[in-house]
């Protein structure tokens, strides 16, 4: 544990970097509703609810960065990958 201007941080080091951000340790933070984690000095995510098991976030990013959640991402990674296997056809 890890702790920063009071509060308290639980570093992780990753077994492996993972094949999507290739980042080798998880930084693991507690938060509650209206609280903001900025990540670089751009990119800030909310707490915007939580109910039960399911939490809401909110991303305010730049345009320019790409956000998705994890199955969306693994699709499109997926769909580049293999073009003619695409459940989804263009019309145009």
């Amino acid at each position: 544990m890890r702790t920063i201007s009071g509060l308290h941080f639980a570093l992780v080091t990753a077994r492996e970097p993972t094949e999507h951000s290739g980042a080798s340790f998880m930084l693991i933070m507690s938060r509650t509703v209206g609280e903001v984690v900025n990540i670089g000095g751009d990119i800030e995510v909310t707490v915007v609810a939580v109910k039960g098991h399911q939490v809401r976030i909110g991303v305010n990013a730049p345009r320019t960065v790409g956000v998705d959640r994890e199955e969306i991402a693994s699709r499109r990674r997926h769909e580049r990958a293999h073009p003619s296997k695409s459940k989804f056809t263009s019309v145009c």
